[in-house]
């Protein structure tokens, strides 16, 4: 990764920016650069606020270079502006792992929200329309102000058709139900009417993204969302239990889908359901009724590539049994894989809608894979309570998240050495996927 400084780039991108029309004019052969400028006559007219013009370029120039070059200096009599006024420049600009960071100069810090927002939606459209680059992150004097800004967050239209906007990040599930997906939107917003309303009627507006699916029950309406004390009290019409998913992992992403997107916001640290005023309930494999805090560990983020994809089993009030459920954790690379999932099962605190299967008090003492055989010692903690069912079903959780994560096919379970569970095979029906 190379810091470039653009400056020195401004006479040379200025230059083709005053001949942009003769390199239109023979596009064969040559790369389409798409670079959004500002076009403030069209947009009294009825037309985009923002507006794309297209350059073409031999294999050999920098399509980086260019883009930032052409959008400090939109092509002459187009009508175009560019969206970097009151002196803000561009200092440099760093590429890695498909993410741009750009530094821009202090001015851009003392520019309206509008401008703000008209100088995220050109530099972004115009950098992650580019093949090697997905994210941009934004900063001033090196100092990160935006980061992950991606092409479907920018709304080019009505930009500045209200004084309130906000944008806000939404959580759809995967089609597949495995994880959550991050989706940004710009709203212009009404003063009397709270951000948690609108973020939850973006839930039930859905979503178009190419995998993701919606989260909130057909024909669902939003009741009220009312927040006090940090903690926001959801209430959705009936419609929220008849036509809930039936299946576990559907219903843990439609919460946690409502969940992430709320706790999100600066002023909600917790959520709580209603259903038609009363306290939730009619979901079969999560207690709705609980109080509910992000769970970030369910979020997919293809740009975590240190991440590790592992399974963990959580207790169902409503059934007696075990939750399967997919997360996404952080892989110490000094330990194996068996021991970064073991301790992370082992460090896991309550989560909302479920309960914690392993004792508290249990702690690793040791772990060791051969021939994809694993033995993982517990201390004598798992026994607390005298409850054969509670270490059945700890020992359970424990051997099914190694299994799952590949890094052995069978696994037994010993308590200061002494042999407790070897074959998790007669326990799969305490399992619900």
């Amino acid at each position: 990764m190379i810091k470039r400084f653009f400056a020195v780039l401004l006479a040379a991108a200025i230059l083709m920016s005053l001949t942009a029309c003769a390199v239109k004019e023979d596009t064969a052969d040559k790369d389409k650069l798409s670079v959004y400028y500002i076009n403030s006559k069209g947009y009294e007219d009825g037309e985009d606020y923002i507006e794309a013009y297209d350059y073409y370029l031999s294999d050999n120039e920098d399509m980086i270079n260019n883009a930032l070059g052409y959008l400090s200096h939109p092509p002459v009599d187009s009508g175009l502006e560019t969206a970097l006024v009151k002196g803000t420049t561009i200092y440099s600009y760093e590429l890695e792992n498909s993410v741009i960071d750009v530094n821009l100069s202090p001015a851009y810090l003392l520019l309206t929200e509008l401008e703000k927002a008209t100088v995220k939606c050109c530099l972004t459209l115009t950098l992650c329309g580019i093949n090697e680059v997905e994210y941009l992150n934004i900063y001033v004097d090196d100092k990160l102000i935006d980061e992950k800004l991606e092409t479907r967050m920018m709304i080019v239209q009505d930009i500045d058709a209200n004084e309130f906007e906000k944008r806000i990040c939404l959580y759809f599930p995967e089609e597949n139900n495995y994880y959550l997906r991050t989706e940004y939107r710009v709203l212009t917003v009404d003063q009397d009417v709270s951000l948690a309303e609108y973020v939850v009627e973006e839930l039930i507006k859905s979503t178009q993204a190419e995998g993701l699916r919606s989260s909130v029950p057909e024909g669902t309406r939003l009741i009220s969302a009312d927040i006090k004390n940090g903690v926001c009290v959801v209430n959705f019409s009936k419609e929220f239990v008849a036509n809930r998913p039936n299946t576990a992992a559907g219903q843990r992403l439609t919460i946690y889908s409502i969940v992430n997107s709320l706790a999100g916001l600066d002023n909600i640290d917790a959520v709580m359901f209603r259903v038609e005023g009363e306290s939730g309930s009619g979901y079969e494999y999560i207690d709705i009724s609980d109080t509910f805090t992000a769970f970030e560990d369910i979020v997919y983020d293809p740009q975590e590539a240190s991440k590790l994809f592992a399974t963990v089993y959580l207790g169902s009030a409503e059934t007696g049994k075990m939750i399967k459920t997919p997360v996404i954790i952080d892989r110490d690379p000094v330990l194996s894989i068996e021991e970064s999932v073991v301790r992370y099962v082992l460090s896991l605190d309550d989560i909302g809608g479920y309960e914690r299967i392993i004792p508290s008090a249990v702690q690793l003492i040791g772990i060791e894979t051969m021939n994809n055989e694993c033995t993982v010692d517990l201390t004598v903690a798992l026994f607390a309570g005298g409850a054969s069912r509670v270490a059945t079903l700890a020992s359970c959780a424990i051997a099914a998240s190694i299994i799952d994560s590949g890094a052995a096919n069978q696994v037994t379970v010993t308590v200061e050495g002494r042999r407790y569970l070897e074959n998790i095979e007669q326990y799969k029906e305490l399992i619900i996927e």
